[in-house]
Protein backbone atom coordinates (compact mmCIF):
# COMPACT_ATOMS: atom_id res chain seq x y z
CA UNK A 1 0.00 0.00 0.00
CA UNK A 2 1.39 3.42 -1.05
CA UNK A 3 2.09 5.65 2.15
CA UNK A 4 -0.12 8.81 0.70
CA UNK A 5 -3.11 6.03 1.02
CA UNK A 6 -2.48 6.41 4.82
CA UNK A 7 -2.40 9.98 5.16
CA UNK A 8 -6.53 9.99 5.04
CA UNK A 9 -6.67 6.48 7.40
CA UNK A 10 -8.30 6.73 10.93
CA UNK A 11 -6.31 5.43 13.68
CA UNK A 12 -5.74 1.88 14.30
CA UNK A 13 -6.66 2.31 18.02
CA UNK A 14 -7.72 5.67 20.52
CA UNK A 15 -6.96 6.09 23.90
CA UNK A 16 -8.87 5.66 27.07
CA UNK A 17 -9.66 8.39 29.10
CA UNK A 18 -9.93 8.27 32.94
CA UNK A 19 -9.64 9.47 36.67
CA UNK A 20 -6.31 8.66 37.70
CA UNK A 21 -4.78 7.57 34.48
CA UNK A 22 -0.64 7.45 34.65
CA UNK A 23 -0.58 9.14 30.61
CA UNK A 24 -1.83 12.13 30.12
CA UNK A 25 -3.62 11.66 26.39
CA UNK A 26 -5.42 14.00 23.98
CA UNK A 27 -5.77 15.67 21.02
CA UNK A 28 -3.66 18.44 18.99
CA UNK A 29 -4.07 20.62 16.08
CA UNK A 30 -1.56 20.32 13.96
CA UNK A 31 -0.79 23.22 11.52
CA UNK A 32 0.59 20.57 9.07
CA UNK A 33 -2.72 18.51 8.55
CA UNK A 34 -5.40 21.14 9.29
CA UNK A 35 -7.08 18.78 11.49
CA UNK A 36 -6.48 17.10 14.87
CA UNK A 37 -4.27 14.53 15.78
CA UNK A 38 -4.53 12.18 18.38
CA UNK A 39 -1.55 11.81 21.40
CA UNK A 40 -1.00 9.38 24.11
CA UNK A 41 1.60 10.84 26.40
CA UNK A 42 3.04 14.17 26.59
CA UNK A 43 5.98 12.54 25.46
CA UNK A 44 4.52 11.82 22.38
CA UNK A 45 2.48 15.47 22.08
CA UNK A 46 6.46 16.78 22.60
CA UNK A 47 7.64 14.43 19.08
CA UNK A 48 3.99 15.90 17.73
CA UNK A 49 5.60 19.25 18.04
CA UNK A 50 8.62 18.65 16.40
CA UNK A 51 6.45 16.85 13.86
CA UNK A 52 4.79 19.67 12.97
CA UNK A 53 7.37 22.40 13.46
CA UNK A 54 9.55 20.55 10.67
CA UNK A 55 9.03 21.92 6.99
CA UNK A 56 9.91 18.55 4.95
CA UNK A 57 7.06 16.91 7.07
CA UNK A 58 3.88 16.78 4.65
CA UNK A 59 1.52 14.54 6.44
CA UNK A 60 1.03 13.04 10.33
CA UNK A 61 -1.16 10.10 10.44
CA UNK A 62 -1.44 8.89 14.78
CA UNK A 63 -1.15 4.93 14.90
CA UNK A 64 -1.56 3.92 11.31
CA UNK A 65 -1.36 0.82 10.99
CA UNK A 66 -0.76 -2.91 12.50
CA UNK A 67 2.33 -5.10 11.87
CA UNK A 68 1.72 -8.87 13.14
CA UNK A 69 5.01 -11.39 12.82
CA UNK A 70 5.94 -14.57 13.95
CA UNK A 71 8.91 -14.25 16.30
CA UNK A 72 10.07 -17.38 18.82
CA UNK A 73 6.95 -19.29 18.15
CA UNK A 74 4.64 -16.99 19.14
CA UNK A 75 2.80 -13.96 17.60
CA UNK A 76 3.94 -10.46 17.74
CA UNK A 77 1.91 -7.04 17.30
CA UNK A 78 2.78 -3.83 17.82
CA UNK A 79 1.04 -0.45 16.58
CA UNK A 80 3.74 2.27 15.94
CA UNK A 81 3.20 5.89 17.52
CA UNK A 82 3.19 8.01 14.00
CA UNK A 83 3.96 7.81 10.09
CA UNK A 84 5.57 11.35 9.28
CA UNK A 85 5.62 11.58 5.30
CA UNK A 86 8.32 13.75 4.24
CA UNK A 87 9.49 14.78 0.61
CA UNK A 88 12.03 12.28 0.98
CA UNK A 89 10.62 8.47 2.31
CA UNK A 90 8.24 8.09 4.84
CA UNK A 91 9.53 7.67 8.76
CA UNK A 92 7.51 5.40 11.30
CA UNK A 93 8.30 6.74 14.44
CA UNK A 94 8.12 4.89 17.99
CA UNK A 95 7.75 7.16 21.17
CA UNK A 96 9.58 5.77 24.65
CA UNK A 97 10.86 7.19 27.58
CA UNK A 98 14.62 6.64 27.63
CA UNK A 99 15.10 4.37 31.04
CA UNK A 100 12.93 2.28 29.00
CA UNK A 101 15.01 1.56 26.06
CA UNK A 102 16.63 -0.79 27.91
CA UNK A 103 14.24 -3.20 28.89
CA UNK A 104 14.73 -6.54 26.71
CA UNK A 105 10.85 -6.56 25.68
CA UNK A 106 10.69 -2.64 24.34
CA UNK A 107 14.09 -3.42 22.90
CA UNK A 108 12.58 -6.83 21.25
CA UNK A 109 9.56 -5.23 19.66
CA UNK A 110 11.51 -2.40 18.36
CA UNK A 111 14.04 -4.54 16.94
CA UNK A 112 11.46 -6.34 14.49
CA UNK A 113 9.31 -3.42 13.82
CA UNK A 114 12.78 -1.80 12.42
CA UNK A 115 13.55 -5.15 10.07
CA UNK A 116 10.06 -4.37 9.05
CA UNK A 117 10.18 -0.94 8.28
CA UNK A 118 13.20 -1.14 6.78
CA UNK A 119 12.49 -3.71 4.37
CA UNK A 120 9.88 -1.65 2.59
CA UNK A 121 12.32 1.11 2.16
CA UNK A 122 11.26 3.64 4.90
CA UNK A 123 12.77 5.27 7.51
CA UNK A 124 12.59 3.56 10.90
CA UNK A 125 12.66 6.39 14.73
CA UNK A 126 13.05 5.48 18.03
CA UNK A 127 12.38 8.77 19.72
CA UNK A 128 12.68 9.76 23.73
CA UNK A 129 13.16 13.11 25.62
CA UNK A 130 14.32 16.18 23.40
CA UNK A 131 16.19 18.93 25.09
CA UNK A 132 14.16 20.93 27.54
CA UNK A 133 14.68 24.27 25.53
CA UNK A 134 14.72 23.41 22.43
CA UNK A 135 10.90 22.00 23.01
CA UNK A 136 9.37 25.08 25.03
CA UNK A 137 10.85 27.29 22.33
CA UNK A 138 9.01 25.04 19.36
CA UNK A 139 6.08 24.90 22.31
CA UNK A 140 6.10 28.72 22.33
CA UNK A 141 6.01 29.13 18.21
CA UNK A 142 3.18 26.49 17.93
CA UNK A 143 1.17 28.76 19.13
CA UNK A 144 1.29 31.73 16.96
CA UNK A 145 0.56 29.12 13.64
CA UNK A 146 -2.95 29.51 13.31
CA UNK A 147 -4.79 31.64 10.40
CA UNK A 148 -7.12 33.51 12.96
CA UNK A 149 -4.20 35.04 14.26
CA UNK A 150 -2.83 36.90 11.20
CA UNK A 151 -4.86 39.65 9.65
CA UNK A 152 -6.53 39.18 6.31
CA UNK A 153 -4.19 38.88 3.18
CA UNK A 154 -0.61 37.88 5.77
CA UNK A 155 -1.44 34.87 6.75
CA UNK A 156 0.53 31.63 6.86
CA UNK A 157 0.36 29.72 3.90
CA UNK A 158 -0.85 26.38 4.60
CA UNK A 159 0.65 23.43 3.20
CA UNK A 160 -1.44 21.34 1.13
CA UNK A 161 -1.68 17.52 1.54
CA UNK A 162 0.16 15.34 -1.34
CA UNK A 163 -1.81 14.93 -4.18
CA UNK A 164 -4.45 17.14 -2.84
CA UNK A 165 -5.59 20.19 -4.90
CA UNK A 166 -4.30 23.80 -4.18
CA UNK A 167 -7.20 25.37 -1.84
CA UNK A 168 -8.63 28.91 -3.31
CA UNK A 169 -7.27 31.65 -1.25
CA UNK A 170 -9.80 31.94 1.94
CA UNK A 171 -12.12 35.18 1.98
CA UNK A 172 -11.31 37.72 4.60
CA UNK A 173 -12.41 37.06 7.97
CA UNK A 174 -15.26 39.17 9.35
CA UNK A 175 -14.73 40.72 12.69
CA UNK A 176 -16.19 38.85 15.48
CA UNK A 177 -17.49 40.69 18.93
CA UNK A 178 -15.44 39.20 21.36
CA UNK A 179 -17.25 36.85 24.00
CA UNK A 180 -16.80 35.78 27.62
CA UNK A 181 -13.81 33.98 28.35
CA UNK A 182 -16.13 30.77 29.70
CA UNK A 183 -17.67 31.31 26.26
CA UNK A 184 -14.04 31.47 24.15
CA UNK A 185 -12.70 28.74 26.01
CA UNK A 186 -15.03 25.62 26.20
CA UNK A 187 -11.80 23.45 26.03
CA UNK A 188 -9.32 22.56 23.73
CA UNK A 189 -10.61 21.40 20.38
CA UNK A 190 -14.16 22.83 20.75
CA UNK A 191 -15.81 26.23 19.66
CA UNK A 192 -17.97 27.97 22.02
CA UNK A 193 -20.63 25.97 21.78
CA UNK A 194 -19.04 23.22 22.44
CA UNK A 195 -18.62 21.69 18.93
CA UNK A 196 -15.57 20.00 17.44
CA UNK A 197 -13.40 23.36 16.11
CA UNK A 198 -13.03 23.93 12.70
CA UNK A 199 -9.03 24.73 11.61
CA UNK A 200 -9.69 28.27 11.38
CA UNK A 201 -11.33 28.83 14.43
CA UNK A 202 -9.23 26.93 17.05
CA UNK A 203 -9.15 28.36 20.42
CA UNK A 204 -6.02 30.04 21.62
CA UNK A 205 -3.21 27.97 23.55
CA UNK A 206 -3.60 26.91 26.95
CA UNK A 207 -3.87 29.08 29.70
CA UNK A 208 -1.20 29.13 32.16
CA UNK A 209 -0.70 25.58 33.89
CA UNK A 210 -1.51 25.30 37.70
CA UNK A 211 0.98 24.21 40.38
CA UNK A 212 -0.64 20.25 39.77
CA UNK A 213 -0.12 20.24 36.04
CA UNK A 214 3.22 21.72 36.25
CA UNK A 215 4.16 19.16 39.15
CA UNK A 216 3.12 16.36 36.74
CA UNK A 217 4.72 17.57 33.66
CA UNK A 218 8.19 18.59 35.37
CA UNK A 219 8.02 22.29 35.05
CA UNK A 220 8.44 22.37 38.67
CA UNK A 221 11.70 20.79 38.86
CA UNK A 222 12.76 22.75 35.70
CA UNK A 223 12.06 26.02 37.17
CA UNK A 224 14.01 24.80 40.43
CA UNK A 225 17.06 24.34 38.12
CA UNK A 226 16.65 27.79 36.72
CA UNK A 227 16.45 29.19 40.21
CA UNK A 228 18.80 27.10 41.95
CA UNK A 229 22.21 26.58 40.42
CA UNK A 230 23.89 23.54 41.49
CA UNK A 231 27.06 26.22 42.97
CA UNK A 232 24.12 28.20 44.91
CA UNK A 233 22.60 24.88 46.76
CA UNK A 234 26.28 24.15 47.61
CA UNK A 235 26.72 27.78 49.09
CA UNK A 236 23.20 27.37 51.06
CA UNK A 237 23.67 23.69 51.80
CA UNK A 238 27.17 23.01 53.18
CA UNK A 239 28.33 26.07 53.37
CA UNK A 240 26.09 28.06 55.22
CA UNK A 241 24.75 24.86 57.20
CA UNK A 242 21.25 25.43 56.33
CA UNK A 243 18.33 22.76 56.01
CA UNK A 244 16.41 22.09 53.57
CA UNK A 245 13.62 23.45 55.25
CA UNK A 246 15.01 26.66 55.13
CA UNK A 247 16.05 26.78 51.60
CA UNK A 248 12.12 26.05 50.83
CA UNK A 249 11.46 28.70 52.65
CA UNK A 250 13.92 30.97 50.92
CA UNK A 251 13.40 30.14 47.56
CA UNK A 252 9.53 28.65 47.51
CA UNK A 253 10.10 25.27 46.27
CA UNK A 254 9.00 22.40 48.20
CA UNK A 255 11.51 20.11 50.20
CA UNK A 256 10.85 16.76 47.92
CA UNK A 257 11.50 19.27 45.05
CA UNK A 258 15.13 20.43 46.62
CA UNK A 259 15.63 16.75 47.74
CA UNK A 260 15.46 15.51 43.93
CA UNK A 261 17.34 18.32 42.80
CA UNK A 262 20.18 17.31 45.26
CA UNK A 263 20.29 14.29 43.89
CA UNK A 264 20.77 15.39 40.50
CA UNK A 265 23.72 17.54 41.36
CA UNK A 266 25.45 15.05 43.66
CA UNK A 267 25.25 16.50 47.05
CA UNK A 268 25.29 14.36 49.91
CA UNK A 269 21.88 15.26 51.92
CA UNK A 270 22.97 14.86 55.97
CA UNK A 271 21.15 12.84 58.45
CA UNK A 272 19.82 13.42 61.87
CA UNK A 273 17.59 16.32 63.20
CA UNK A 274 16.35 18.77 60.23
CA UNK A 275 16.71 21.70 62.14
CA UNK A 276 20.89 21.80 62.03
CA UNK A 277 20.86 24.26 64.94
CA UNK A 278 24.34 23.69 66.71
CA UNK A 279 24.36 21.85 69.58
CA UNK A 280 26.68 21.45 72.56
CA UNK A 281 28.45 17.86 72.81
CA UNK A 282 26.92 15.70 75.19
CA UNK A 283 30.30 13.34 77.34
CA UNK A 284 29.95 9.43 77.81
CA UNK A 285 31.22 9.26 81.17
CA UNK A 286 28.50 12.50 82.28
CA UNK A 287 25.70 10.23 80.64
CA UNK A 288 26.57 7.29 82.09
CA UNK A 289 27.07 8.86 85.62
CA UNK A 290 23.85 10.82 85.67
CA UNK A 291 21.57 8.34 83.30
CA UNK A 292 22.81 5.18 84.27
CA UNK A 293 24.00 5.70 88.27
CA UNK A 294 21.72 8.57 89.64
CA UNK A 295 18.49 6.99 87.47
CA UNK A 296 18.03 10.96 86.05
CA UNK A 297 15.29 11.08 83.22
CA UNK A 298 16.37 12.10 79.81
CA UNK A 299 13.92 15.08 79.74
CA UNK A 300 16.09 16.14 82.99
CA UNK A 301 19.21 15.74 81.11
CA UNK A 302 17.90 17.07 77.65
CA UNK A 303 17.03 20.36 80.02
CA UNK A 304 19.80 20.74 81.80
CA UNK A 305 21.77 20.33 78.24
CA UNK A 306 20.07 23.19 76.85
CA UNK A 307 18.32 20.43 73.68
CA UNK A 308 15.56 18.33 73.19
CA UNK A 309 14.85 14.97 74.57
CA UNK A 310 15.00 13.39 71.37
CA UNK A 311 18.63 14.79 70.77
CA UNK A 312 19.93 13.41 73.84
CA UNK A 313 18.17 10.51 73.22
CA UNK A 314 20.17 10.31 70.07
CA UNK A 315 23.59 11.34 72.17
CA UNK A 316 22.82 8.12 74.26
CA UNK A 317 22.77 5.72 71.10
CA UNK A 318 25.82 7.46 69.68
CA UNK A 319 27.40 6.56 73.36
CA UNK A 320 26.20 3.30 73.23
CA UNK A 321 24.46 3.80 76.29
CA UNK A 322 21.14 1.20 76.84
CA UNK A 323 17.74 3.26 77.23
CA UNK A 324 15.69 2.09 80.23
CA UNK A 325 11.91 0.80 78.86
CA UNK A 326 9.15 2.94 79.15
CA UNK A 327 5.92 2.24 81.20
CA UNK A 328 6.68 0.56 84.64
CA UNK A 329 7.02 2.53 88.22
CA UNK A 330 7.76 6.32 87.88
CA UNK A 331 10.87 7.90 88.30
CA UNK A 332 10.04 9.31 92.11
CA UNK A 333 9.18 5.30 92.62
CA UNK A 334 12.43 4.33 90.73
CA UNK A 335 14.94 6.92 92.79
CA UNK A 336 12.92 6.16 96.05
CA UNK A 337 13.68 2.32 95.73
CA UNK A 338 17.27 2.49 95.19
CA UNK A 339 17.11 5.14 97.61
CA UNK A 340 15.82 2.17 100.22
CA UNK A 341 18.01 -0.31 99.02
CA UNK A 342 21.11 1.78 99.90
CA UNK A 343 20.65 2.07 103.16
CA UNK A 344 18.97 -1.39 103.74
CA UNK A 345 20.88 -4.66 105.12
CA UNK A 346 22.86 -6.40 102.85
CA UNK A 347 20.88 -9.92 103.14
CA UNK A 348 17.41 -7.59 102.01
CA UNK A 349 19.00 -5.95 98.70
CA UNK A 350 18.44 -8.28 96.11
CA UNK A 351 14.74 -8.33 96.91
CA UNK A 352 14.80 -3.88 96.66
CA UNK A 353 15.19 -3.99 93.10
CA UNK A 354 11.50 -4.00 92.08
CA UNK A 355 8.23 -2.28 92.46
CA UNK A 356 6.73 -2.74 95.47
CA UNK A 357 9.94 -4.48 97.53
CA UNK A 358 9.46 -3.31 100.94
CA UNK A 359 5.74 -4.01 100.93
CA UNK A 360 6.64 -7.76 99.95
CA UNK A 361 9.12 -7.77 102.90
CA UNK A 362 6.19 -6.10 104.74
CA UNK A 363 3.98 -8.52 104.03
CA UNK A 364 6.45 -11.50 104.67
CA UNK A 365 6.94 -10.09 108.02
CA UNK A 366 3.12 -9.77 109.14
CA UNK A 367 3.06 -13.90 107.70
CA UNK A 368 5.48 -15.23 109.76
CA UNK A 369 3.34 -14.47 112.87
CA UNK A 370 0.30 -16.74 112.03
CA UNK A 371 0.21 -20.54 111.73
CA UNK A 372 -0.13 -20.75 108.03
CA UNK A 373 -0.09 -18.74 104.98
CA UNK A 374 -3.99 -19.02 104.92
CA UNK A 375 -4.42 -18.17 107.66
CA UNK A 376 -2.34 -14.90 107.27
CA UNK A 377 -4.35 -13.96 104.04
CA UNK A 378 -7.20 -13.54 106.04
CA UNK A 379 -5.55 -11.97 108.93
CA UNK A 380 -4.05 -9.16 106.36
CA UNK A 381 -6.84 -9.18 104.15
CA UNK A 382 -5.29 -9.92 101.15
CA UNK A 383 -5.75 -12.97 98.75
CA UNK A 384 -3.90 -16.28 99.46
CA UNK A 385 -2.59 -16.57 96.04
CA UNK A 386 -1.39 -13.03 95.91
CA UNK A 387 0.38 -13.44 99.56
CA UNK A 388 2.37 -16.97 98.20
CA UNK A 389 3.55 -15.37 95.05
CA UNK A 390 4.94 -12.67 96.57
CA UNK A 391 6.97 -14.98 99.05
CA UNK A 392 8.05 -17.08 96.62
CA UNK A 393 9.25 -13.97 94.53
CA UNK A 394 11.30 -13.12 97.57
CA UNK A 395 12.56 -16.31 97.87
CA UNK A 396 13.74 -16.36 94.46
CA UNK A 397 15.66 -12.63 95.12
CA UNK A 398 17.01 -13.78 98.34
CA UNK A 399 18.08 -17.39 97.38
CA UNK A 400 16.70 -19.63 99.20
CA UNK A 401 13.36 -20.64 101.37
CA UNK A 402 11.89 -18.24 104.07
CA UNK A 403 9.35 -20.79 105.72
CA UNK A 404 8.64 -24.27 106.63
CA UNK A 405 4.71 -24.50 104.99
CA UNK A 406 2.14 -25.77 107.80
CA UNK A 407 1.14 -29.39 107.69
CA UNK A 408 -1.71 -31.18 109.13
CA UNK A 409 -1.05 -30.85 112.98
CA UNK A 410 1.89 -28.86 112.67
CA UNK A 411 2.17 -24.82 112.29
CA UNK A 412 4.43 -23.33 109.56
CA UNK A 413 7.72 -21.73 111.34
CA UNK A 414 11.02 -20.03 110.02
CA UNK A 415 13.55 -21.62 108.12
CA UNK A 416 17.30 -20.40 109.47
CA UNK A 417 17.29 -17.98 106.33
CA UNK A 418 13.66 -16.71 107.41
CA UNK A 419 14.99 -15.72 110.53
CA UNK A 420 17.87 -13.57 109.27
CA UNK A 421 15.68 -12.09 106.81
CA UNK A 422 12.66 -11.21 109.62
CA UNK A 423 15.55 -9.62 111.63
CA UNK A 424 16.47 -7.52 109.04
CA UNK A 425 13.71 -6.05 108.24
CA UNK A 426 12.50 -5.31 111.42
CA UNK A 427 15.60 -3.36 111.78
CA UNK A 428 14.82 -1.33 108.63
CA UNK A 429 12.01 -0.77 109.36
CA UNK A 430 12.89 0.96 112.92
CA UNK A 431 15.43 2.74 111.19
CA UNK A 432 12.35 4.12 108.36
CA UNK A 433 10.30 5.21 111.50
CA UNK A 434 10.38 8.96 112.75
Amino acid sequence: MPADLLQSACPWRTFRWHKGQKHYSGTYWSATMRDHVIYESRLELSRLLFADFDPAVRGIVAQPFLLKTVLEGKVRRHIPDYLLLTEQVPVVVDVKPLHRLSKPEVALTFDWTRQAVESRGWRYEVWSEPPAVELENIRFLAGYRRDWRHPAGRALPARPRPGARRPTPPAPARPRTPAPCSARCPGPGHDRRGHPARPDEHPAPAPPLTKSTAKATGRIRQQARQAISAERFTRLYLDEHRSLQQIATLTGFSRRVLTDLAKEYGIPLREGPKDYKRRGTVERAWLIEQYVHRRRTLPDLAREAGMSTANMARWAKTHNVPLRPRGGSSHSQVLRAIDQASRAPSILRPALGGQGASERLSRFAAASAYPSLGAAASGLGLNTFTLVAQINRIERELGGPLLVRAERGRPMTLTPLGKKVLKAIRKMQDNTMP
